[in-house]
């Protein structure tokens, strides 16, 4: 076993140790002068001002407080939030359940840190869960009984099997390659400090802010309105109106069996978003693994601190988004991979070590699509090269002939890829069955589809790529996730420099960062650079900067770094507690709480419209606060109101007969246009809609008598428009009359479908 990290340098100060102290002390200066780019009239520098205030004790409001008169007290908040809480726990206990015996199967005798195979149980038991409540869904058995039956069978599996290897074999030998660095070291003294807070206040604000109610557009478009329309229906189906309810759905399955568990579509939503908001502890137990394991105990610590309090890590914990379990599976693979490319021969690892590894890489790519690239494409090739890398060493040591140990090598490929294909194939057979194609809506140029179409397929290439690759402008992308971004962390990049630099002779540290260059590359490349797709390398760079403590045994070097963590970490915490981190309800009342995201066209529409009616939405799709019925597209599916309409360009009288028919044969009661929606995505840029949708056409309907005069739900001042969008405004067909004489722009309009519209010639 080694007693020293070789990595750790003399413990002089070095000219090395001080340009690498002056150039995290000038990185952090310059991160915190910038504006806040999704808020621009906020810099970071105002931030510090706040906290100089409230260090001085001086009251400040610059940045306003959240609902603080609908606050109750800790009792009431707790008792409000029992359920959704209680259920989150029977999942969760299900997943364990579930992860355990599948780590028991798999792995039995393998000595993992207890901090792995906590990660590793809920996070294959997590996404077991996830497919069985896809498979239950699609069989139209959405019951508890679907969690509990399996739940049941597992444990007493599990029983039997745990019972059965105590008396069985001997643990497997885990050196020399995995060896902990710094087995006899103790935590300090400031490290359990932190580790306290951490897990006793800052986890807890954490989880209690994933209570609150969604607000972000795509979780109310898809991610939890898809779980609703399945829940309401009672069963899953494919949502042809719906493009995106066809990604792999790993997440939002779990939003679903939240749904189930409650028997109520919007609290279930609520304990899907604490399940969801796990992963965030799940991801960092995999950080202090790979740390501990390779860095030693005080950089595990550093990691978890670095990890846990980048506002990224409670922003996505607060919003029911994808990346946040993508996060976990990336960091999972990447802690697995190390385990497998560590050893010196991989038939050392039991015989389903690698299939575990398949089933964490599969599962990222159960979450989203560019889990294939950004995770099982480096996992396949550590795996890979693992296999090759042991081959020789297998057959110069004369243990099994040439035939055997090629049979070895191919077995741990094959064990990975299947594990690969349980977790993501039911996903791909799903779409496969619906559109005869299993990535869609993606690959249609090899796979084709029956739901798209070339001209679909060309505005979502458009909308979802990079809008240029100049390679001369790759050092200002960076510097846009590293430091041009609102709720990244100095930390991440900080300590850069030190940790390249110390890749050069650490083998761990070189895989870490070809993954994190993989993920910026395949970032830049392949994706439209949104700033939350780069979340999922935050653990690693996390890891990466932590693990500099051991660049130096110099105490300049060692208090120098725990002094830019401890400001920059203050730092975070109290930008963590700001409305710009997005909505945390925290105390505040949960009937409260649940209209205040709600926007005021569906308050009225809730406070006046009851189950019996029926609204067509035209141009909105983020509809998921609706309490009644509702028929709607998203950007990317045929119109609605197009197909109803027969596609007539005119709105002549067989037109209006054929959707005055159609719409009385789906019970349509209301039909809401929302405008600036519309406007929204026909500006230059932006994902287009359909022309069909004119001011003229709904003119044309109420004044054939089909529809009423419109209800004016959402207006706005003309001059908080720009002058692009006015003119894209005066383009439409009767354009003008969306403006009304008070100078107001009328962007939501609600007709009435009249009785006797059936009667419209």
């Amino acid at each position: 076993m080694q007693s020293r990290n070789p990595n750790l340098t003399e413990s002089r100060v070095t000219r090395g140790v001080w340009v690498c102290l002056i150039f995290s002390l000038l990185f952090c200066g310059y991160f915190f002068c910038q504006q806040l780019p999704n808020n621009p009239d906020f810099s970071r520098l105002d931030i510090w001002g706040l906290v100089l205030d409230e260090l001085l004790l001086t009251p400040s409001d610059l940045f306003g407080s959240d609902n603080d008169s609908a606050g109750i007290s800790l009792p009431q908040a707790l008792t409000q939030r029992a359920p959704m809480v209680s259920s989150a726990a029977i999942l969760l206990l299900s997943a364990w359940i579930l992860g355990s015996l599948t780590q028991q199967l798999l792995c039995p005798a393998f000595n993992f840190l207890w901090s792995e195979r906590l990660a590793i149980r809920f996070g294959t038991g997590l996404s077991w869960l996830s497919l069985i409540t896809l498979i239950a869904g699609l069989a139209g058995q959405l019951s508890s009984w679907v969690i509990v039956v399996p739940t049941s069978v597992s444990a007493v599996v599990l029983l039997a099997v745990t019972m059965r290897s105590k008396s069985a074999r001997p643990p497997e030998n885990n050196q020399p390659d995995s060896t902990i660095v710094y087995p006899e070291e103790r935590l300090p003294g400031w490290g359990a400090i932190l580790c306290i807070v951490l897990l006793a206040i800052y986890l807890p604000y954490l989880l209690l802010g994933s209570l609150s109610p969604p607000t972000d557009f795509d979780v109310r478009e898809y991610h939890l309105q898809g779980p609703k329309e399945w829940f309401q229906a009672g069963h899953i189906h494919y949502l042809r109106h719906n493009v995106y309810t066809s990604f792999p759905f790993l997440t939002e399955m779990l939003s679903l069996a939240g749904m189930v568990l409650q028997q109520d579509w919007w609290t279930g939503a609520l304990t899907g978003k604490l399940v969801l908001a796990c992963f965030a502890p799940l991801t960092t137990l995999c950080v202090y693994s790979i740390a501990r394991r390779y860095a030693g105990l005080t950089p595990a610590v550093l990691a978890v601190i670095i990890h846990l309090t980048t506002p990224w890590t409670l922003r996505i914990s607060l919003i029911a988004y994808a990346e946040g379990a993508l996060t976990f599976y990336l960091t999972a693979t990447t802690m697995l991979s190390l385990l497998l490319i560590n050893r010196k021969h991989t038939n050392q690892l039991s015989s389903g070590f690698a299939c575990l590894l398949g089933l964490l890489a599969g599962s990222a790519m159960a979450c989203k699509y560019t889990g294939l690239v950004s995770v099982i494409v480096p996992a396949s090739v550590i795996t890979l090269a693992a296999s090759i890398r042991s081959y020789p060493a297998m057959k110069s040591a004369g243990s099994m002939t040439k035939a055997l140990s090629r049979f070895t090598c191919l077995r741990i490929v094959g064990l990975f890829v299947a594990g690969i294909c349980l977790t993501v194939g039911p996903w791909l057979a799903r779409n496969l069955a619906d559109t005869g194609n299993p990535v869609f809506p993606l690959g249609y140029s090899v796979f084709g589809g029956s739901e798209w179409n070339p001209e679909i397929n060309e505005r979502w290439k458009t909308a979802h790529g990079a809008p240029e690759h100049q390679i001369s402008r790759i050092p200002q992308h960076l510097l846009d996730a590293a430091v041009r971004n609102d709720w990244t962390s100095p930390l991440l990049f900080a300590f850069m420099l030190p940790s390249i630099t110390m890749a050069f002779r650490n083998r761990q540290l070189q895989i870490l960062w070809l993954i994190i260059a993989w993920q910026f590359i395949t970032w830049w490349a392949l994706t439209h650079r949104i700033d939350r797709f780069w979340i999922p390398t935050i653990p690693l760079l996390a890891v990466t900067a932590a693990w500099t403590w051991q660049r130096s045994a110099s105490r300049v070097w060692h208090r120098g770094l725990i002094l830019v963590i401890a400001v920059c970490t203050l730092f975070n915490l109290r930008f963590c507690l700001l409305p710009l981190i997005g909505f945390h309800a925290g105390l505040t009342d949960i009937t409260v709480a649940r209209q205040i995201p709600v926007r005021s066209d569906f308050r009225e529409l809730n406070k006046t419209l009851t189950t019996e009616n029926k609204v067509l939405m035209v141009g909105e799709a983020e509809v998921f606060d609706a309490t009644f019925p509702v028929v709607y597209n998203t950007v990317f599916d045929d119109s609605v109101f197009e197909e109803w309409s027969s596609g007539n360009p005119p709105v002549s009288k067989s037109a209006t007969a054929a959707i005055a028919h159609n719409l009385a044969e789906n019970g349509i009661t209301h039909i809401m246009v929302n405008w600036f929606e519309i406007l929204r995505y026909r500006l230059p840029g932006s994902y287009g809609y359909a022309e069909f949708v004119q001011p003229s056409r709904m003119n044309q309907l109420v004044a054939s008598g089909l529809l009423s005069p419109p209800q004016v739900l959402l207006a706005r001042p003309i001059d908080g428009f720009s002058e692009q969008e006015l003119s894209i405004l005066k383009s439409l067909e009767e354009g003008d009359s969306l403006i009304n004489p008070s100078g107001q722009i009328t962007g939501g309009l609600l007709y009435k479908v009249l009785k006797d519209s059936t009667k419209v010639p």
